[in-house]
């Protein structure tokens, strides 16, 4: 018979030899015994699916899925993670929601969105991420819905797509929202922190609207940093509410108000272009702010104040478009 302390020590030493055998999942992993899966609306010999739903489906964890140029009518629900799904190319590929629903809704982590055409004539949601993180959509044309919602999603990446409506951001922080085109459409953060949007053109066409809101008076919105954009005919080029964020070398252009903010915050304010303007930065008749070389409107209760900009840029500081 074995000693209950004899015993003790046989089942610590199985323990500890059974923790460095069995390794974490990683990528690496996941994507060493990964397969790609051929859609094609048309068919083929060489195809494995007629739709990417059924793609979808059939693969596993770190799969790819190739989508050939076509149509395809689906409502898409994505529940593997390390998922790749990528398109021929953003004009022709396209995927269009058949029924009142989101087009794209993502719930698993580290996925790939890539190179399609995502549409919602229903003016539901393209892509709708929910409870994820680490995922990127990328080289995308968003149009006609209601775009990219992030819920409770963390380190997403959103680059060098072409969106014509919104990015809404709630209760998620550290995503990066870079190099996108964003036409007539803005981003909203709610409840948000530590996201960074940056090197992006907002044009506005002119709508009645913020291109950037940062926090409302119930969800505030700290640490995000606005770098590097261009921010073009809207409303107001961002607003501003309560918190502690950073705003720097961006060009606000041609805007009816370039910036605001709600209540006293610390929000840095530092090197941004701020348009030209042959009126006092507030029109007291008519009650419109006109912020002009670094000064901002802020509004507590029935309290006009200023915002600084304390080294605004002379010339536009961005590169790419836009800037006359």
């Amino acid at each position: 018979m074995f000693s209950k302390k004899f015993l003790t020590i046989f089942i610590s030493i199985f323990l500890l030899f059974s923790s460095i055998l069995v390794l974490p999942v990683s990528s690496e992993t996941v994507n060493a015994t990964s397969n790609t899966w051929y859609v094609d609306d048309d068919g083929g010999p060489d195809i494995d699916f007629t739709c990417i739903q059924d793609a979808i489906n059939a693969s596993s964890d770190g799969d790819t899925i190739f989508v050939y140029n076509g149509t395809y009518n689906e409502n898409i629900v994505i529940n593997k993670s390390f998922l790749t799904l990528q398109g021929e190319d953003n004009e022709n590929t396209i995927i269009n929601s058949k029924k009142d629903d989101k087009t794209i809704f993502i719930t698993a982590d580290n996925i790939q969105i890539k190179n399609f055409k995502i549409k919602n004539e229903y003016n539901n949601k393209n892509i709708y991420m929910h409870y994820l993180s680490q995922s990127i959509i990328e080289e995308n044309k968003i149009i006609s819905g209601r775009g990219i919602t992030l819920y409770e999603t963390n380190k997403v990446m959103i680059k060098n797509n072409y969106i014509t409506n919104y990015i809404y951001i709630f209760s998620s922080n550290n995503n990066e929202i870079n190099y996108n085109h964003i036409f007539n459409g803005r981003i909203s953060l709610l409840l948000s922190s530590y996201n960074t949007i940056s090197s992006n053109l907002f044009d506005g066409n002119n709508q009645n609207a913020p291109g950037i809101s940062i926090g409302d008076l119930s969800n505030p919105s700290t640490g995000n940093s606005i770098i590097n954009n261009i921010i073009k005919n809207y409303r107001s080029g961002l607003d501003n509410y309560y918190a502690d964020n950073e705003i720097c070398y961006n060009d606000f252009l041609n805007n009816k108000e370039n910036a605001n903010v709600q209540y006293i915050g610390r929000s840095k304010w530092y090197h941004n272009y701020w348009g030209k303007s042959d009126r006092f930065p507030f029109d007291w008749k008519t009650h419109i702010p006109r912020p002009i070389y670094g000064l901002i409107p802020t509004y507590i209760g029935d309290l006009h104040v200023f915002n600084v900009d304390w080294h605004p840029a002379k010339t536009p500081n961005c590169d790419f478009g836009g800037e006359t």
